[in-house]
């Protein structure tokens, strides 16, 4: 009876709507979505410290991951590798402490990638971490099966729309701009 509570993780984007959005429907399918600043961390502390995860044990019950390679990525590769020794541990403790974790598979492998074994060893972490994941359609659920093996639920839940965020579009300007055929799809 009482009203789930959740971070995303990250919390906002500056550069994409979409975390804004996920977080408006969130909320009006009844969930409170609790702001913090996890992630990134200007401060340098820790992003999804231990600390955090003590303190906040039953008053957040879902951790939502979007995209999370900022939680172990550094500019050095020892650094990158010290901090991502942390986060499969990091994950276990938050199961331990009772939270729930899901993921939103957005891209299997990030656009950046310095550190190609180490995100494939994150997504391992988190599949095997996360109680759903979910994909914006059937080909994805598929490759994200075919790629670990270790997921326990997925969930296909269509892409939103950017409706009303940003300015409409004249789309036969575009089409022309872009040399695209106003039959094509």
């Amino acid at each position: 009876g009482r009203q789930l509570t959740m971070v995303q993780i990250p919390d906002r984007s500056r550069l994409n709507p979409a975390l804004d959005l996920y977080r408006e429907a969130l909320t009006a399918a009844g969930a409170r979505v609790q702001s913090h600043d996890l992630y990134p961390r200007p401060s340098g502390r820790p992003a999804l410290s231990i600390r955090w995860l003590l303190v906040n044990a039953g008053k957040v019950d879902v951790i939502h991951f979007h995209w999370f390679q900022q939680l172990y990525l550094s500019g050095f590769r020892l650094t990158t590798a010290v901090r991502f020794s942390w986060f499969p541990a990091k994950l276990a403790l938050a199961r331990l402490l009772g939270f729930t974790i899901s993921w939103t598979v957005h891209n299997l492998d990030p656009h950046e990638r310095p550190h190609a074994r180490i995100d494939a060893l994150a997504n391992r972490a988190m599949a095997t971490a996360a109680s759903v994941v979910f994909v914006d359609s059937d080909e994805a659920r598929a490759i994200v099966r075919r790629t670990l093996r270790n997921v326990k639920q997925i969930v296909v839940a269509p892409h939103g729309n950017y409706i009303g965020v940003y300015p409409e579009g004249k789309p036969g300007e575009l089409r022309r701009r872009l040399a695209i055929p106003e039959e094509a799809f």
